[in-house]
């Protein structure tokens, strides 16, 4: 199967929501722009796409690596923006306006450096590095301020010999680096994630009716949060007690 539909017009994109509907999805993903390719949506398109997956009640988020597309989008009302590694302030404030919420994929320095090191090249020598870390700890905490929801989201697919879980976990590193409260992480793993997705009442909280599906671990969260967020003593999937070390 094709990684994307393509979309050639509104009309088109009004039929490609209902082509995904039918296949019973409960979200819609678009590509704002798709980066290395030059194309991207245009307004009218995201906006016929926006206005019919609304009307069947789902969520819309829009992968945006550039500014423009990402504003463009949010101007469209799409629900969320994801990666937005070159939006801008102006960008961020309609966003905190509109309530549109922000996944930032962002990586600590020690998953970019074990990347890097994996392919063959020292990361000492790449010039730009740090300053994409400073970039993209700035944007995040300038969202912070602004009022934008942030909802957590790994992006980590690339293989950095570790298993997917402990790669995806870097997350939490890259976060709190950039300066995110602990609390304020964890809110956004769950019950924010949760909300973002009408899912508020099943996942992302612990209630009756809600899925079980609980971890715990052990440490300090507050004062010692990297180490603590490793050390996972219990872990619950639909009820059931999958591992429990915690003594």
């Amino acid at each position: 199967d094709e990684e994307y539909r393509i979309i050639k017009n509104p009309d088109d994109a009004v039929n490609a929501v209902r082509e995904h509907i039918n296949q019973g999805v409960d979200l819609i993903k678009i590509c704002a722009d798709n980066l290395p390719n030059n194309t991207n949506l245009s307004f009218e398109e995201m906006q016929a796409i926006v206005e019919t997956a609304h009307d069947h009640g789902l969520t819309v988020t829009a992968h945006s690596v550039k500014n423009s597309s990402a504003w463009e989008a949010v101007k469209a009302g799409v629900d969320g923006i994801e990666h937005g590694f070159f939006i801008a302030d102006s960008t961020l404030n309609l966003m905190a306006e509109k309530k549109v919420f922000l996944v930032p994929t962002e990586n600590s320095r020690w998953y970019m450096d074990t990347f890097y090191r994996l392919k063959g090249t020292d990361p000492e020598k790449l010039t730009w590095l740090d300053r994409y870390m400073s970039d993209m700890r700035s944007r995040l905490m300038t969202a912070i301020d602004k009022g934008v929801t942030v909802v957590a989201g790994s992006d980590n697919y690339t293989d950095i010999g570790v298993p997917r879980g402990v790669s995806s976990r870097d997350m939490f590193r890259a976060y709190y680096e950039a300066g995110m409260q602990p609390m304020n992480i964890l809110r956004s793993a769950t019950y924010l994630s949760a909300r973002s997705l009408h899912k508020e009442n099943d996942i992302g909280v612990l209630k009756p009716g809600a899925f079980a599906d609980i971890i715990a671990v052990k440490g300090n969260i507050k004062k010692d949060f990297l180490k603590s967020i490793e050390n996972m003593v219990f872990v619950m999937k639909g009820g059931k007690v999958y591992s429990d070390t915690s003594g």
